[in-house]
């Protein structure tokens, strides 16, 4: 059944992620800059609001061709080489249309459950709730729910969803 391997494909994404430190440790300033721009969305400025969109897809880009990198077992220095990413893109032209058909309604499933219940998790009065306890009175509720709704999506969300979509398009 598909949903049972897009779940295995969400563990091996999952696995691959958390195999690969740098890509993981790249993962951390993204989510910073993105819990940031949420937190001071109406006191940032245009050039640190700049700022920030430029490290953050600086840095997500980095990250990207990390993974490729390691998922092809290559030398950071073939980087570099036409060869290479010819190589890396010869994937696509293999597939399959229906079971790549059946791969991407997998993903689309997996990962709209995956939204549905974080954002189920993090409703605003559960957030408003964790404000309390934690004594943060300083940010608006719908500030604090969109932070860490970034910050879980760029650690563990969205580097996972592209792992998950180059293992499907045979890119790793």
């Amino acid at each position: 059944m598909f949903l049972t391997e897009a779940l295995h494909t969400l563990a091996a994404s999952y696995a691959f992620y958390f195999s690969t430190a740098l890509g993981l440790f790249l993962s951390l300033p993204i989510a910073a800059a993105r819990t940031y721009q949420a937190l001071y969305q109406g006191r940032l400025g245009r050039p640190a609001w700049i700022s920030a969109e430029v490290l953050t897809e600086s840095l997500r880009v980095v990250q990207y061709v990390l993974f490729i990198a390691h998922g092809a077992h290559a030398p950071l220095r073939s980087l570099f080489s036409g060869a290479f990413w010819k190589g890396v893109f010869a994937g696509i032209r293999q597939l399959e249309a229906v079971p790549f058909l059946w791969d991407l309604l997998g993903y689309a499933v997996v990962f709209g459950i995956y939204n549905a219940v974080l954002l189920a998790i993090l409703r605003p009065a559960n957030v408003r709730k964790m404000m309390v306890k934690a004594g943060i009175r300083r940010f608006e509720v719908a500030a604090v729910r969109n932070a860490v709704l970034l910050a879980f999506k760029n650690l563990f969300l969205i580097p996972v969803s592209v792992i998950y979509l180059f293992d499907i398009l045979n890119i790793l």
